[in-house]
């Protein structure tokens, strides 16, 4: 038996909508997973560049004194550095020349109070940047960005190699994003 012509053209109708509304969701969620993405490594690249700023500051404002120990010539312009486990530290350590690894830590920031942050083993070449996440003060997980750097200074006489570090917190980074995130699901779930 054959389906009545408007009854045949209302189910056309709805498979027609349905295919429609499943595809502009598709669409809606693919877009939101892309615009995410795109918002974090924005976000993410925004912050490696920030703390690779303060890293150059940190390496301009270097020297050696007389005795051999590494110190700032100025402080560095970001006040946080300086307030007790504020979200941003640095630190200066000693490279170990047999196996070019950090060694004793020689400086470091006001704000690390009485840690010290370890990070990876990994050889750094002269000049290199490597960005690495590591644990810091009351166990907040950071992402630091490290340098190596020959000092040629100093009345010692002897060139010194040192390891350069800077950090902050990574819910500083993460905390935006999540933001956007709320913020565009809400939006494209109205939509």
């Amino acid at each position: 038996m054959r389906m009545p012509q408007a009854a045949w053209r209302q189910s056309l109708r709805m498979r027609l909508l349905a295919g429609t509304l499943f595809w502009i969701a598709c669409t809606i969620l693919v877009a939101g997973w892309g615009l995410s993405a795109l918002f974090r490594q924005h976000v993410q690249a925004q912050f490696q560049a920030e703390l690779g700023i303060h890293l150059d500051q940190l390496t301009a404002q270097l020297t050696v004194n007389p005795q051999g120990q590494p110190q700032l010539t100025l402080p560095l312009s970001e006040p946080r550095f300086g307030s007790p486990y504020s979200g941003y530290y640095w630190q200066i350590d000693a490279i170990d020349p047999a196996d070019r690894s950090g060694g004793q830590t020689q400086l470091r920031s006001r704000s690390l109070w009485d840690v010290v942050l370890v990070v990876p083993k990994d050889a750094l070449a002269q000049g290199d940047r490597h960005v690495h996440e590591v644990a810091g003060p009351q166990g907040r997980r950071l992402i630091l960005v490290e340098r190596s750097v020959r000092v040629e200074e100093g009345t010692d006489g002897n060139p010194h190699t040192l390891r350069l570090l800077v950090a902050a917190d990574a819910a500083l980074m993460a905390d935006p994003v999540s933001r956007f995130h709320g913020a565009l699901w809400s939006a494209l779930a109205m939509l």
